[in-house]
């Protein structure tokens, strides 16, 4: 339902683009807004975007897809961290501000 012009918040919305049948940009209930480019085609026809644009309140975030790979099936245990192939590298943040909008991307968006 289109948002009304009068209204401040905007309706929440799903944008698929009608040639690949792809979403494109995505409003949540929360105002926060979820914009997907560069679609590849991926293992047994997945087609998933390789950049995500991430806003809410005056914040943006973009996620990139370095890479994909399939997995055998193997159950939940895949979706562990301690599966993971790579272990991670990041150190904790110093910064306090940096901390908090991180975590609070996390909360919203996990």
């Amino acid at each position: 339902k289109p948002t009304p012009v009068e209204q401040k918040d905007l309706n929440p919305g799903l944008w698929v683009e009608q040639d690949q049948f792809t979403i494109r940009k995505l409003r949540l209930p929360s105002q926060a807004e979820v914009t997907a480019e560069n679609y590849a085609t991926f293992s047994r026809g997945l087609s998933f975007p390789k950049q995500r644009t991430i806003q809410w309140n005056k914040n943006t975030v973009t996620v990139r897809l370095l890479s994909a790979s399939g997995k055998a099936v193997g159950g939940n245990q895949l979706f562990q961290p301690s599966s993971l192939d790579i272990p991670s590298t990041i150190k904790p943040l110093s910064n306090v501000a940096a901390q908090t909008l991180i975590e609070e991307f996390y909360t919203r968006f996990r």
